[in-house]
């Protein structure tokens, strides 16, 4: 009976994305979404001290992409069977690279880079399905070796064999970074430290990109021309370990039509209004990635929100994701944090520095409130920086790219050219990373937020009116505070906690004890084996929105993954008895 309900579910879900198949680009997406292409998505900052070299955020990306766009994902039994693994690829061509790691519960995986993406057509083209009936046919970047009843034969192969690099556990070590921190030689040095430690290290990026192209893929089978683009703390240079990945999803909607084309596809017309139409798309979206994606799990649908999200977890990358279609400002933010962290080596670190410490100091949390966000810090780190002639204003920056937009929305004019300002160099200030931490504490615990509006594009302090506890004006939506939920009492519990922040900094000496330099701003557990499990970043409730025929349930507590993943684990991903 159980399986009869699956196989409806998973009908009915097909038939669903067969209606939308013919009929997705006769989705009205452009009000609540710009779609623009890759190549002209990307911000483009000249610095004016690095000899015209362009950075650029979408490089990376695209880089990161066809990294995992020539990798697969290898399910093996132990790191014995790593060797074999490879040389049975390497049969289909060179491989560049590979990472062997481990996921809670034991399960041990191989990350595999190819030199050439026609050596994973070749994989593809040798991989079968699993034989059992009740699993559903899907063509994806993770596969699992099997062991074989053929007698070992000494075979040569042309292609040599990459070291393999075996990976941490996918935690944070909490105990060893104070360790590091204790042992460092200056207060700047721990700052450097502390961001060492908590970025996302090879293994963690490559994951979330797999996770990237293994959707891209999947949904390419059903809608063309989709593509999914990352965005926030992960691609900007300022997400931590074990860091949610957000997506946003962009189709084809914008494309016009060409009149050169004799032959066009057929739609199907609709009368449902269009914020139905979104929601029964994203609910197509939903339904593959839970009945037909391999790995995903946990899928929860939440289109009661200002910005509709589908929220899953990917088990074979341990990674908790959003994906969206409307979050497009927050593209352009990441793009342009990512310039100010390549503009200066020190702001990185920085920002990591002060994360933590308002973390540490409850004056962030993982659940929306009053409290102030990692997001509002960063711009507050900027503004500071902009302040002391390290970082520029917005409009000094000499180009941000054209995007076409004809739409009457709140994002129509973002993208505009400014004149470049080359004579002027903008790191006029060489201060080490411990001073810019006191003064910027001293900054603020005197600011008058009360009366002044913080402005990046000007780089200025703007003397304004407002009911406001913290206003940062939105440097792509000038109109907006994206602050407005800070309240009062947390300013004033922020500006106390940096006044002793700067007394315990003024006053430590620079002898190696558990409490000198950031220690004693930060708290680190005291326990000596104390490290945070990649578990409990899912523990949180969340209000969330699950479909059960087609009826929706709001408020609903989520499980803690490590009793899904033992669901999963016992009857879907791990039930190979003959794995190699």
């Amino acid at each position: 009976m159980a399986l009869y309900r699956v196989n409806m579910n998973a009908t009915s879900m097909i038939y669903n994305c067969y209606k939308f198949c013919v009929n997705v680009t006769k989705l009205d997406l452009s009000k609540i979404q710009t779609t623009v292409k890759n190549e002209q998505f990307s911000l483009r900052f000249v610095s004016p001290y690095s000899t015209g070299r362009k950075i650029n955020l979408q490089n990376y990306i695209n880089k990161r992409k066809h990294e995992a766009s020539r990798s697969i994902i290898v399910q093996v039994a132990t790191f014995k069977s790593c060797k074999e693994l490879l040389l049975f690829c390497s049969n289909f061509g060179p491989i560049e690279k590979a990472y062997f790691y481990t996921l809670p519960k034991q399960h041990q995986f191989v990350l595999i880079e190819f030199r050439n993406k026609n050596s994973l057509d070749n994989i593809y083209a040798n991989t079968a399905f699993m034989d059992e009936s009740n699993y559903v046919p899907c063509r994806t970047n993770v596969l699992w070796f099997r062991k074989t009843k053929q007698e070992k034969t000494n075979q040569k192969y042309y292609f040599g064999l990459p070291k393999i690099n075996v990976c941490s556990p996918l935690i944070v070590q909490e105990n060893s970074i104070k360790d590091a921190l204790i042992s460092s030689l200056s207060i700047s040095n721990q700052m450097t430290n502390l961001y060492q430690k908590y970025k996302l290290d090879e293994l963690e990026i490559r994951l979330k990109f797999q996770t990237i192209v293994q959707l891209e893929k999947c949904f390419q089978g059903f809608f063309p021309n989709i593509t999914i683009h990352p965005f926030g703390s992960f691609v900007n240079g300022y997400g931590k370990k074990l860091s949610d990945l957000d997506l946003i999803l962009f189709t084809d909607v914008c494309k016009k039509d060409s009149t050169s084309n004799r032959l066009v596809y057929h739609g199907k017309s609709t009368n449902i209004d269009e914020k139905q139409h979104t929601h029964a798309f994203m609910g197509v979206l939903a339904d593959s990635m839970k009945y037909i994606i391999p790995g995903i799990f946990n899928v929860r649908k939440i289109f009661n929100a200002r910005v509709p999200i589908i929220k899953f977890q990917n088990f074979f990358t341990h990674t908790e994701c959003d994906l969206s279609l409307s979050n497009t400002i927050a593209t352009y933010m990441s793009e342009l944090l990512f310039l100010y962290g390549e503009e200066d080596e020190r702001v990185r670190p920085l920002v990591f520095t002060i994360r933590k410490w308002a973390e540490d100091n409850k004056l962030t949390s993982i659940h929306p409130g009053k409290t102030i966000t990692n997001f509002s810090l960063t711009l507050l780190v900027i503004f500071y920086l902009q302040q002391v002639d390290i970082l520029p204003g917005i409009n000094s920056i000499t180009t941000f790219s054209e995007i076409s937009n004809n739409n009457k929305n709140n994002v129509r004019g973002i993208y505009t050219n400014y004149s470049p300002n080359l004579s002027k160099s903008h790191v006029n200030n060489d201060a080490h990373l411990s001073a810019l931490l006191i003064d910027l504490f001293k900054f603020y615990a005197t600011f008058d937020f009360g009366s002044q509006k913080i402005c990046l594009r000007t780089a200025t302090a703007i003397k304004s009116m407002h009911n406001a506890a913290l206003y940062i004006c939105n440097p792509f939506e000038t109109e907006l505070n994206v602050s407005k939920n800070v309240s009062f009492n947390e300013i004033q519990r922020m500006k106390a906690l940096m006044t002793v922040a700067i007394s315990n900094l003024q006053n430590t000496k620079p002898i190696k004890t558990r409490k000198w330099g950031i220690l004693s701003i930060l708290n680190f557990p005291e326990s000596h084996n104390v490290s945070i499990n990649v578990l409990k970043i899912f523990d949180k409730e969340t209000n969330t929105e699950n479909t059960q025929d087609d009826k929706t349930i709001t408020n609903v507590q989520e499980n803690d993954v490590s009793d899904t993943l033992n669901v999963e684990t016992n009857d879907e991903i791990v039930t190979n008895k003959n794995l190699m």
